[in-house]
């Protein structure tokens, strides 16, 4: 019997926080275009006479025609009929498990997770294993740990490329051994890959978006992370036929359709993704950099395996504090939000987004060494 989806544990955090914090450093996307600038990719300087006379009513349910072909230029192998665009990510992940997952399946996830890619799941009754990524690998994915796990019921593998909260990725190799898995076992492969793009050091050679090694992938994106606009609250599924259609009707029951506003502006944002990527990764990569040499000169209070893309870390704290205790007196004491290790079912560690505002980062970096110094015992 299916049982109550678990509380969401970060957005519960974000509820208590997110608004009143001083310097939010939990954040997990790049800092937000503007309209304005989403507008002038178009070489538009406002709105336009097509968005301020057309009435407000229902699109297609499965996305605008304009945006499914946008976001079938953005993932390989992808027609627009199969893609569903949806409310962000999080409810793309969630009519993908609606979709595919049955009582009594197994599914297999990456972990430390993103809690919606496995909660979900374990609350339609299947039997969710844990595909652990160890901090002493690097946060590698083992394969051979993957086909341990495995067994005849196997359903569902997830992962994450690159991954939340580690910022580990697949190599070409690794992402082709794993979709030649999933043919060669029969279970479906759900790439999420919202931070797809945001490679942190120019020598990696990651793999390729899933669906360019095997369209029968089942790819997840957004509009939120690497492609800087989490307000338009777009996301889509891409993949088989079969899944999409499944998605599709399980999508009647959530949320429909989009916004007229936010599916065009999400259309010029992926038919310009190039030059909005650009900005991404200037920012991702000079934060980094920053954010990096203070965890070097933080030794003896921090540690980490440094992340290979996206924006968000998850340093180990060396402090006899539980995490959540350390990141409630973070807040108390300096101003400074970050996500608790808890969150993830990780102590001792904590998340930190490095996508924002320059100048936010190098502040919390300074308040939180001062909180270290503090506390050092």
């Amino acid at each position: 019997m299916a049982v109550r989806v678990r509380p969401f544990a970060i957005e519960r955090w974000f509820a208590r926080y997110e608004f009143t914090t001083e310097i939010n450093v939990a954040e997990t996307s790049i800092k937000p275009l503007t309209t304005r600038e989403i507008l002038a990719l178009a070489g538009l300087d406002g709105w336009p006479d097509e968005v301020l006379g057309r009435r407000l009513g229902y699109l297609e349910s499965n996305g605008t025609p304009a945006l499914r072909e946008a976001v079938s230029r953005y993932v390989p192998n992808t027609p627009p009929d199969q893609v569903l665009v949806t409310i962000g990510a999080i409810e793309a992940d969630y009519l993908v498990s609606k979709a595919l997952v049955r009582p009594g399946d197994t599914v297999i996830t990456q972990f430390p997770m993103y809690q919606a890619l496995y909660s979900v799941a374990e609350a339609l009754g299947a039997r969710v294993k844990r595909w652990l990524l160890r901090e002493e690998d690097g946060y590698r994915p083992d394969l051979d740990a993957l086909v341990r796990l495995l067994d005849d019921r196997t359903r569902l593998v997830v992962v994450n490329h690159p991954q939340n909260p580690t910022g580990s990725i697949f190599t070409r190799e690794e992402l082709q051994a794993l979709c030649d898995l999933a043919a060669e076992r029969g279970f479906y492969l759900l790439c999420d890959e919202v931070y797809y793009g945001l490679w942190l050091n120019h020598s990696d050679r990651p793999a390729p978006m899933a669906r360019a090694l095997d369209p029968r992938a089942v790819h997840v994106g957004s509009a939120s992370k690497a492609l800087a606009a989490p307000g338009l609250r777009i996301g889509w599924v891409a993949g088989p036929p079969e899944v999409i259609q499944a998605c599709w009707e399980q999508r009647d029951y959530t949320s429909l359709c989009n916004p007229w506003p936010s599916e065009f502006l999400a259309t010029i944002l992926l038919t310009h993704h190039e030059r909005v990527m650009d900005r991404s990764l200037r920012l991702a990569r000079t934060n980094f950099r920053i954010f990096d040499g203070w965890v070097r000169e933080h030794q003896a209070f921090v540690s980490y395996v440094p992340p290979r893309a996206g924006v968000v870390c998850f340093p180990r704290y060396h402090l006899d504090l539980p995490s959540e205790e350390f990141c409630h007196r973070l807040i108390e004491e300096e101003g400074v939000l970050t996500i608790p290790g808890s969150c993830f079912e990780q102590e001792g560690h904590f998340r930190l987004g490095f996508g924002y505002d320059t100048d936010r980062l190098e502040e919390a970096l300074g308040r939180m060494s001062r909180f270290f110094h503090r506390h050092r015992g």
